[in-house]
């Protein structure tokens, strides 16, 4: 078993150093975020690279677009026959703006997708286009060759116990590089899993889920250029075997102090329940590995979805069943994406520290590092998002303002799923403060708090403006929370823009007085401390005819020779 580790090490170091150096180097920069790889794209570019896959598709052999064929024809004959039951003849009740105009599958919007995956190769993105419509129509039917998936294509109670269960998570907030982030935490001690099944190993309602996640992602113009990070962490939560237990609780002793404080006897007692009552670090776990249809399975799909993953990291306990899931992993995911591929082992404090390294949010990521625990406040929210989304979008011929941009029309709403890296957002709490854009933000306000405390009135409203127009100038948004809706909205007022901006200048000022006061305090507390921490040993001196003392604080004891 050693030596097959060793052998899928070895590949993923082999595969990576076949590579020219440029492109090592393209791929380690682009997987820390430091720069993306994604082109500069011009209306030319975009032009003559739709051109160039139409030709390709045209020139794909009859057999390879069974399913891409089928779909024009659809729409050439203006509806599809229902050959697939009931399931297909209620489903393709269709929305009139995907009839009656183009073609869904000829769209430039939906071709774009392929090619900003295959980084504008029109021969790849053909191919990768065709192989999905494959997957989509047998997982979905007819309705996923005129239209995107909606939420309420999951229609069996248990592709929504699936979707509410929170094991596939498209996390609140970007990466640092402005990158969306999926974690996946499939529980393997469940009957059905194994590995990534009802994921992406095997045909069922995960792979329908999976399918939907990647084309909530492909309507963001902004993840099909710069890519998507995936954080893999499959957990083992199966109570009947406690043997890891005592690994687990004092391998997670020290998070606990860390992460809790000093709470109390009864709350120790209570996390140390709850991490004893999940087997994140068993050593003797005998659970399923994926078989050869799972695996011929999680091939295709990394084949077909649209947009391009840029890292793939795969956390897990240092135990042999998590190592067998590892090598089967990288198996099946294809030559490309294992050169992108970056292996996290140990505890859930130790895998967060390695994860921030690259950039992701770790304190928004669903799994709790302690307990192993699920957390699904943010899965509910992105389901009532989506739901409000896509009505309005049904209602408005398919157009409404999702996460990359706002909505050019203003009859429409504007509702923003998850806001771009620049954009500044008005709501409190501690996962709002580290957004980068709220971090740039409080960087200017910092910049411009000295010469706003002497600026008369009439020149600190022209510096507030001069942090709106820079924010503005790095396509950044003012954004603020509906709490109706769940989504945000843009502030287009820029009145209300300012005069939020003022307040938080005053806010800030407040701040610094506050904790000048504070330095004061501890500064006249400190006076005759000694900073050096050590004690001064006490001296004799010969003043006069007396000798005297000198005492550690200076002051003089004297006494007669």
């Amino acid at each position: 078993m050693t030596n097959i580790f060793d052998n899928t090490d070895h590949a993923i170091a082999r595969e990576f150093y076949s590579l020219s150096f440029q492109d090592r180097n393209d791929i380690n920069e682009e997987v820390h975020g430091v720069q993306s790889m994604a082109q500069e794209e011009t209306p030319e570019l975009i032009e003559d690279s739709l051109r160039m896959l139409s030709i390709e598709l045209r020139n794909l052999p009859l057999y390879n677009k069974e399913i891409y064929e089928k779909a024009l024809n659809m729409h050439m004959n203006g509806k599809g026959n229902s050959d697939g039951g009931d399931f297909f003849s209620s489903s393709s009740i269709i929305d009139d703006e995907y009839d009656n105009d183009e073609c869904y599958v000829e769209s430039g919007n939906f071709q774009l997708m392929f090619l900003r995956c295959e980084l504008f190769n029109p021969k790849k993105a053909a191919i990768r286009l065709v192989t999905y419509l494959e997957l989509a129509y047998e997982t979905y039917g007819e309705v996923a060759l005129r239209r995107p998936l909606r939420i309420d294509d999951l229609q069996s109670t248990e592709e929504i116990d699936v979707l509410k269960s929170g094991h596939h998570q498209l996390l609140p907030f970007r990466d640092r590089s402005g990158r969306r982030v999926l974690a996946l935490h499939r529980d393997l001690s469940l009957p059905s899993a194994s590995v990534l099944s009802q994921s992406v190993l095997s045909s069922g309602p995960g792979t329908k889920l999976m399918l939907y996640i990647w084309t909530v992602l492909a309507e963001d113009i902004e993840s099909q250029r710069k890519g998507l990070v995936v954080v893999f962490w499959p957990r083992y939560t199966n109570t009947n075997n406690t043997s890891g237990a005592t690994s687990t609780t004092s391998n997670s002793s020290v998070s606990d102090n860390q992460a809790y404080g000093n709470k109390g006897n009864d709350t120790s007692k209570r996390i140390k329940r709850r991490i004893k009552s999940n087997n994140y670090n068993n050593k003797d776990i005998n659970a399923p590995v994926p078989n050869a249809d799972a695996r011929s399975m999680g091939k295709r799909f990394f084949e077909a979805i649209p947009v391009r993953v840029c890292s793939l990291h795969v956390c897990f306990p240092d135990t042999p069943y998590f190592h067998m899931i590892r090598h089967v992993l990288i198996l099946i995911i294809g030559e490309s994406l294992r050169t992108r591929v970056k292996l996290h082992s140990g505890d859930g404090t130790e895998v967060h520290y390695k994860l921030s390294g690259y950039g992701i949010p770790v304190e928004t990521l669903p799994m709790d590092e302690i307990t192993g625990n699920i957390k699904t406040k943010n899965q509910a929210q992105f389901i009532a998002v989506r739901k409000r989304i896509e009505g309005v979008e049904e209602n408005n011929g398919g157009h409404v303002s999702s996460s990359s941009s706002s909505s050019n029309n203003n009859n429409t709403p504007s509702m923003i799923e998850c806001p771009l890296l620049n954009d500044v957002i008005f709501r409190s709490g501690k996962s709002y403060l580290s957004h980068p854009g709220n971090a740039n933000f409080r960087g200017l306000i910092e910049q411009y708090i000295s010469a706003h405390n002497e600026a008369s009135q009439e020149k600190k409203i022209k510096i507030t403006w001069q942090v709106i127009e820079e924010v503005e100038s790095k396509s950044g948004r003012f954004l603020e929370h509906d709490k109706g809706l769940g989504t945000w909205t843009e502030l287009t007022n820029r009145g209300a823009v300012r005069h939020k901006i003022a307040t938080y200048f005053k806010e800030y000022r407040r701040k610094l007085k506050a904790q000048h006061k504070i330095q004061i305090c501890q500064s006249s507390t400190h006076q005759f401390v000694q900073q050096d921490g050590k004690k001064r040993k006490r001296a004799r001196v010969q003043v006069g005819g007396t000798l005297s003392k000198v005492m550690p604080n200076g002051c003089f004891s004297s006494c007669e020779m």
